[in-house]
């Protein structure tokens, strides 16, 4: 068969999962675009098991372009680049071996980038969906951990979302290998959150990210409660690198929030008498079927969440052994409301919320000012870590965070008029004229861990 370059090639990092990643070759198989539109590279990432058995067996079967590259060192991040190395292919779509695509997963990649070439070129980032495929049992933390997923996609549908470096998830994204290249790959010195480091740069650089959700897969998530400690507590790591990579970012993380005394005391035994912690944690997971056996939903919640802050400050003291480190690590930090003054952008609202779309759209300022009549508002506040403003977050803001203040502005201006009912209440009611252009102005608007695969 003559080698042609495809269109995507699908990298797919693998650890010692030959049985998971077969069932991710399967689907993959399954893809309604045809074969020769991508082709898949496995990175057998430091693998003792026989994942290069199963993938041997299948390559002449494959109905796509099938190849295998092993590495002896570890790391997912470092198995990413190595698949990019290895291919011509102008787009990336990187999947973990866990998740088994749907058909129209490849397709769908592509039409995200299709559709968005007219607006950013290759600078998009698609994001895609993974429904999580949990445990059969149901338990409450298979449920917890279903409900975390969905809350996060549910986000992204969102019209005015304003993404964020936090939304890229390494496991479902797609991008152009030049973009990829030109920032640089993925940073191999993170165990964890290595995607929020590449999401955090890719932003930087100017890409604009998308959600394609059919771009989906099942995501076998197995974790159980164990897991999810140890990933928090590699979270914990992984956060200390962030903040000291990028300032600017530690008062998005957990390491900078406010303690209750309660977490005070946990994250004390974490720094100061860790094995007494570990302990006490572990007591904790214990009486966790205790309380699900008794209905105590709440306080069943309490106690995980006790433990998951436990485990994360035992990140956090991985890499800064001194609690005090950690303290002079936030002393430096800056306010996340801080921003350049040419970034501070002010826009006037009179002339209609589409105009004022518009002028987002042209600026792509980090904050705004909005105005009305020559007073101001609100704001759209500078968020470190997020994509610049564009026209699209601008309802999303009035409808939600500004929408008392943005009536009230419209009320003052004279732009919506306050009649008596016969209730003897006041009804806001447009002005004649400007129902169209101000209809969504009276509109009501009705914790975290990530795959852990190929590591």
């Amino acid at each position: 068969m003559t080698y042609t370059t495809p269109r995507a090639a699908v990298i797919v990092p693998t650890h010692n999962r030959s049985a998971r990643l077969a069932r991710t070759l399967d689907a993959l198989e399954q893809q309604t675009c045809g074969p020769e539109a991508f082709e898949v590279i496995v990175v057998a990432n430091a693998c003792t098991d026989d994942t290069a058995a199963v993938v041997a067996a299948r390559r002449e079967r494959a109905p796509y372009s099938l190849r295998l590259i092993e590495r002896a060192e570890p790391g997912a991040s470092g198995a990413r680049n190595a698949g990019t190395e290895k291919t011509r292919a102008p787009l990336l779509i990187f999947l973990d071996d866990d998740i088994e695509a749907s058909p129209g997963f490849v397709e769908a990649h592509l039409e995200a980038h299709r559709s968005s070439a007219n607006r950013y070129g290759s600078a998009s980032v698609a994001v895609g969906y993974l429904p999580p495929a949990l445990q059969p049992e149901g338990d409450l933390f298979a449920m917890m951990l279903r409900a975390w997923w969905e809350a996060m996609f549910d986000k992204m549908r969102g019209p005015g979302h304003q993404f964020e470096y936090t939304d890229l998830l390494s496991g479902n994204f797609s991008l152009h290998r030049d973009l990829f290249v030109s920032v640089g790959g993925f940073d191999t010195r993170y165990r964890c959150h290595e995607d929020y480091e590449l999401g955090y740069r890719l932003l930087r650089a100017g890409a604009q990210f998308v959600f394609a959700e059919a771009a989906s897969g099942d995501h076998s998530d197995r974790s159980r409660v164990p897991d999810a400690c140890a990933r928090k507590r590699a979270e914990g790591y992984a956060d200390v690198q962030l903040s000291q990579q990028y300032p600017e970012l530690r008062t998005t993380l957990l390491l900078a929030r406010r303690l209750t005394l309660k977490q005070k005391v946990l994250w004390w035994s974490a720094f100061h008498a860790p094995r007494l912690g570990d302990a006490a944690a572990q007591t904790l997971i214990d009486l966790l079927p205790v309380f699900e056996r008794l209905g105590l939903r709440m306080g069943w919640l309490r106690i995980l969440y006790a433990v998951f802050g436990y485990w994360y400050a035992r990140g956090l003291a991985d890499a800064l052994p001194r609690f005090a480190e950690l303290e002079q690590l936030l002393e430096g930090a800056p306010d996340e409301r801080k921003h350049q003054d040419d970034d501070r952008f002010v826009i006037s609202l009179d002339d209609g919320v589409e105009a004022a779309e518009r002028v987002l759209d042209a600026a792509r300022p980090m904050a705004a000012s909005l105005h009305i009549a020559g007073r101001e508002f609100g704001e759209l506040a500078y968020r470190p870590g997020a994509e610049r403003l564009a026209g699209r977050h601008m309802r999303q803001n009035l409808t939600t965070v500004l929408h008392r203040e943005y009536v009230e502005a419209l009320v003052a201006s004279g732009r919506l008029s306050v009649a008596p009912t016969n209730l003897g209440s006041n009804q806001i009611r447009p002005l004649p004229g400007r129902e169209a252009e101000d209809e969504h102005a009276l509109a009501a608007s009705p914790p975290a861990y990530g795959d852990a695969s190929s590591r």
